[in-house]
């Protein structure tokens, strides 16, 4: 599920020290903008960190994406990835500010990507057309991904 609650336990638990230590070791100093948003290159580098063990042990990082791989939410990025592909993702709605986005790594065979979607709706009343509008855009974006990657032009393109 993703309703921050770690978050918050970790943030209420951490000092700021440790907070700052981590954001400095894996590259992520300004984490969050000004008005206290990450932006989508963020969000790509703290899914990397995990796939890359950059901070924590290879053992814990591989833990979390495991958590990961098990969200309950199936829609957004992950509809157009077969079930049988792993997917640790981390997805996030802003209803305050109509903001949706999705961050994972499909874990091809010897061919894995991280993949982001962030989107801020212009619209100011949450609506049933609004999200899903938001999930086809991301569907699309994540099924043209799936579909470069997977395909056998993709590996005779790449050195």
């Amino acid at each position: 599920r993703s309703d921050n609650t770690a978050y918050r336990i970790l943030l209420r638990n951490l000092p700021g020290s440790e907070i700052s230590a981590l954001g400095e070791a894996i590259g992520l100093d300004n984490l969050f903008d000004t008005r206290g948003e990450v932006t989508a290159k963020e969000y790509s580098r703290l899914i990397r960190s995990l796939y890359t063990a950059n901070y924590l042990s290879r053992e814990n990082s591989q833990y979390i994406l495991e958590l990961l791989n098990k969200a309950e939410f199936k829609n957004f990025l992950r509809t157009p990835v077969p079930e049988e592909i792993p997917f640790p993702h981390k997805f996030g709605v802003g209803l305050d500010n109509h903001t949706y986005n999705d961050s994972g790594i499909v874990y091809l065979k010897s061919r894995p990507y991280l993949i982001t979607v962030m989107i801020e709706s212009a619209d100011t009343v949450e609506s049933e057309i609004e999200l899903a509008e938001v999930k086809r855009v991301m569907r699309a974006i994540s099924n043209m991904s799936y579909q470069f990657f997977s395909t056998a032009n993709y590996a005779e393109e790449t050195p």
